[in-house]
């Protein structure tokens, strides 16, 4: 066991007992904060529209507690709602709830139809949008609770290589959705925060960044010398997560290598 190892197994765990649903789980950010969440003590519940076989198996040999929603469509009320019910029928209640799944459409404006528009909108706003309503009530109720609603740094800047009108759109519409939400939540004792990660390698920008030109390009935009990865976001959903951020509410938080900087 190294030392940091031994360190960590001495602190209390920054979750320690908490339920959080964490949507998007089958991989990427959505994976990397399950594992890391529940490194931090926290009882994860998981959904995506795909299988979440390899996530569950991670969670487990890091000696977490996870249960998961296959198939879970949240672009649907009955989606979302299942997905709650799930974490309160198995835990009885939910501390958290990280809003990271959403599928982006990119196109130029000239090849833009409106129903590609509307269809990026609805699969990036209804992720967020839909599992908010249902839990809701759970958390008012409770009197606390953290979401945390994944933005991008597109939200507040363009990025010269990417067609990214409509995503753009909805994640601009993600921040302020975060931001009223929590002026609404404030009374009930429910903090309501945005992350805006930079390009971070995924698993859904991979393609992308095998273009040597594409991401030279998209490097020229950070301050800090790399890419994102899928941890460093992860880390600051543990934050907002945990309750080192009881008093950060209504805040973006960009991480994204200083981009949102130049």
């Amino acid at each position: 066991m190294s030392v940091t190892q031994e360190a960590f197994g001495q602190r209390a765990r920054r979750l320690a007992g908490k339920v959080c649903i964490i949507t998007g789980t089958a991989g990427g950010q959505g994976q990397a904060a399950a594992v890391a969440f529940a490194r931090e003590g926290a009882i994860v519940v998981g959904s995506d529209l795909r299988r979440n076989d390899d996530t569950v198996a991670r969670v487990r040999a890091a000696g977490g507690t996870i249960v998961a929603l296959d198939g879970c469509d949240l672009t649907t009320s009955s989606a979302a709602q299942a997905l709650v019910d799930l974490a309160v029928d198995e835990f009885g209640r939910v501390d958290v709830l990280y809003c990271n799944a959403a599928k982006a459409t990119f196109a130029w404006f000239d090849e833009m139809t409106p129903e590609m528009f509307w269809t990026c909108l609805r699969q990036e706003l209804d992720p967020v949008l839909l599992p908010c309503k249902a839990v809701w009530p759970v958390m008012k109720a409770a009197g606390r609770g953290s979401i945390i609603c994944t933005a991008s740094l597109g939200a507040a800047r363009v990025l010269e290589p990417l067609p990214g009108l409509a995503h753009s759109s909805a994640k601009a519409a993600v921040v302020a959705f975060a931001r009223q939400l929590a002026f609404e939540g404030a009374r009930f004792g429910v903090r309501v925060n945005s992350i805006s990660p930079g390009v971070v390698a995924t698993p859904a920008t991979e393609a992308r960044l095998a273009d040597p030109q594409w991401r030279e390009s998209m490097m020229r935009l950070h301050m800090l010398p790399r890419l994102g990865t899928v941890d460093d976001v992860a880390a600051a959903a543990l934050f907002l997560a945990s309750d080192e951020s009881s008093w950060v509410t209504a805040t973006d938080l960009a991480v994204d290598g200083g981009s949102s900087g130049l």
